[in-house]
């Protein structure tokens, strides 16, 4: 069932080598504070939410471009980020898997690890 964003992937396996894949990029790119949060018990929206801190609106469009770069390497078109580049905070809707870049303030504001953190499992890279 869509709900929100487009399913790319429906097998577990798959699920697993998106989110070990984005967050590999992320990381090669430098974000920081990379963390993917496992809301599958909790969440009827989304499997895995993977955020990240950037340092600068040049890094954000560089992470955001590195993930689609490597998406498609992996046999996915992604779908357009939503949000504005200048906001601090674009998200990429997979449906199984959503990832936030987001700036330090904005990070901290929003606290999404804390929302989760009682219920999810939360991985930081």
């Amino acid at each position: 069932m869509l709900t929100g964003g487009i399913r790319i992937a429906k097998k577990e396996a798959e699920i697993n080598r998106i989110v070990e894949g984005i967050s590999k990029v992320l990381d090669d790119k430098q974000a920081a504070d990379i963390a993917v949060i496992d809301v599958s018990k909790f969440s009827s929206v989304t499997d895995y939410f993977i955020i990240a801190t950037s340092g600068s609106t040049p890094q954000t469009r560089a992470l955001t471009r590195a993930v689609d770069e490597g998406l498609e390497k992996m046999g996915f078109k992604a779908p357009k980020w939503q949000g504005k580049i200048e906001s601090n905070w674009l998200i990429l809707d997979l449906g199984n898997v959503i990832v936030h870049i987001m700036g330090a303030e904005e990070r901290k504001r929003y606290s999404l690890e804390e929302i989760w953190e009682k219920t999810a499992i939360t991985y930081h890279m």
